[in-house]
Order: C-alpha cells, then structure tokens, then sequence
C-alpha cells in the first residue's frame, strides 16, 4: 500500500509540471489568457487525499491491533512466573529434605564423638564394649555416607538427564522463536493483516516462556548439582569421619 500510494504521488507530481507548463506555453501566447487545471486533475487530487486518509486509518488500527496482542502477552508472561515460582517451591522441598540428611548425619557423628569420651574413661575395664562401639559407629557412618553417596549419585544422573533434555529443547525453541518474531516484524513492516497473526504471536510467545523457563531451570540445576556434589566430598573427607578410630585404638 505504501508503494501504491508514492506512485500515486509520483503520477499527480508529474501531472502538476505538465499542467504548469502548458499553464506557462498558453500565458506567453496570448494576454489575459487564464488558466485553469482540468477537471481529472482535481479528482486525482481527491482521490490521493482519500487514499491518504484511509492509509492512516489502517495504519491507526494496526497500532491498536499491536497494543492489544502486547497486553495479552504481558498476561501469558505473568502466569509463566507464577508457574516458575511453583517449580521453584518443589526444588526448595527437595534441597530441604538433603539439608536433613546432612544434619542427620552430623548428628551421629557427634553422638560418636561422645561414645567415644565415654570410652576413654574406662578403656582399661571395657576395652571389648568400645571395640564393639568404634565397630557400630564406622558401620553407621559407612552406612549413612553410602545411602548420601547413592542420593547424590541418583540426583546427579537425573540432573544430567533433565540438563541434556531441556538443553536440547531450549536450542529447538529459541531457533523456532527467532524465526518466528522475524517474520511477525517484517509482517508488521509491511503493514500486513492476517487473521492469524495473533495466533502465531501467541505461539511466538509461549516458546519465548518454555526457554526462559527451561533456561533457569538449567541453570537452578546445575548449580544444585555442583552444590551438592562439593558438600558430599567436603562430608567425606572431614577429618572428624576417621580420627576417632585411630585415636581410640591408639590410647
């Protein structure tokens, strides 16, 4: 339309200079000739007015067309937080239940360093009744650090799973998304109407929600898994998991 119309002016310029030359070629023949532009001038003119103002109306109702779609979009954004935020809520209960486990297991291992204490006093009247003690508490740190390793180890394979997964299905999203909003704004450009234009930017829109969300679910996931991965090494290699034994034996 847009073309159309810079035709239309190019063709109405046009047609001006030819009539103010044949304007100019009749005053120089004679004096006191006036001239008049014909008649199809005039309604040329009228018709690129009219076309004029229907091509602001168009123009005026894309606008609105475009605001509308903007505030339905803010809409499908908010319920996708709301979403997240939910997802978000599970994750913590999952944390919460590990960070339960952790304090289970200091808790015991405390237990074991008064066992211990206990021992010491009468190590020389009770030697078999701590041997016996120091044998239950390394098969029940032995016990409590492999069902830790193994929680870890399950976590960390599902991690890794749903990491690949959602990798690969936030690539395919974004790559259909960037080609989708290129072609709504050259649609938009153009000045184009489609009856569903609004449909395809509810897709648009939808996809640019599941990566964002499968782009913080990444990265939520893998900073649980580093996190959680530091705190079993750290668990396991604390000096307090061995040195009990050794200085019982010893004393």
């Amino acid at each position: 339309m847009f073309f159309f119309f810079l035709k239309i002016l190019f063709i109405y310029s046009t047609e001006i200079e030819t009539a103010s030359e044949r304007g100019n070629t009749s005053r120089g023949s004679g004096r006191g000739r006036i001239f008049f532009f014909p008649v199809s001038l005039q309604q040329r003119v009228a018709e690129l007015e009219k076309i004029n103002a229907e091509f602001l109306r168009a123009q005026q109702q894309l606008e609105q067309e475009f605001n509308q779609k903007r505030a339905k979009f803010k809409e499908l954004y908010l319920a996708k937080e709301e979403d997240l935020k939910r997802q978000n809520a599970v994750l913590q209960a999952a944390q919460d239940d590990l960070g339960q486990l952790r304090t289970q297991l200091w808790e015991a291992q405390a237990e074991v360093e008064n066992i211990k204490a206990i021992a010491t006093v009468s190590e020389n009247t009770k030697q078999e009744a701590i041997d016996e003690v120091k044998r239950q508490w390394r098969e029940e740190v032995a016990s409590l650090q492999a069902v830790m390793k193994e929680t870890v180890r399950d976590y960390e394979h599902q991690l890794h799973l749903r990491l690949e997964q959602e990798r690969s299905q936030w690539a395919q999203y974004r790559e259909s998304a960037d080609r989708e909003i290129a072609d709504l704004r050259r649609r938009l450009s153009e000045g184009q109407e489609e009856e569903n234009l609004e449909n395809e930017m509810k897709k648009v829109c939808r996809k640019i929600l599941v990566c964002r969300s499968v782009r913080i679910r990444t990265q939520d996931a893998s900073a649980d898994l580093t996190a959680a991965t530091a705190d079993l090494s750290i668990s396991c290699t604390k000096p307090h998991c061995v040195m009990p034994c050794v200085s019982l034996g010893s004393s």
